[in-house]
């Protein structure tokens, strides 16, 4: 689950392969008090070995993307675009990894110059990895 800067939502299941099925769920929504229908046909473009995504963060600005697998970060830019699912849809560039026991979730820092991992379970090491 990621959320933008405005507060939209965008979920990528975790499936077999990779490919999870990428769905935005509008700000629009929370606050409604009736159900908000959820559709998409479009699919995280990468390929793992294994059941990914495993997490996924939006940067403070809105324009950078980091999505998590068991193996790798992967980083897409908007260039521009606010179109998240459209850009998922694309080739990322993998970024720099330590693998971790259960590794598990990706955030970008408040200032968005770089990201942290963690894994799962006590003790688990925070990484941190710088962009500039």
């Amino acid at each position: 689950m990621m959320v933008d800067p405005s507060g939209e939502v965008y979920l990528i299941s975790n499936v077999d392969g990779g490919k999870g099925l990428i769905a935005h769920v509008p700000s629009s929504g929370w606050d409604s008090g009736s159900t908000v229908q959820v559709n998409s046909n479009a699919y995280l473009s990468i390929s793992t070995s294994l059941p990914d995504p495993v997490g996924g963060d939006i940067s403070p600005s809105g324009d950078e993307i980091l999505v998590k697998t068991r193996e790798s970060v992967l980083f897409w830019d908007m260039n521009g675009s606010k179109d998240y699912v459209g850009v998922l849809q694309t080739q990322p560039i993998r970024l720099p990894y330590i693998i971790e026991h259960h590794g598990e979730s990706v955030a970008w820092q408040p200032d968005g110059r770089g990201y942290y991992t963690l894994g799962e379970g006590h003790h688990s090491p925070l990484y941190h990895y710088s962009l500039v």
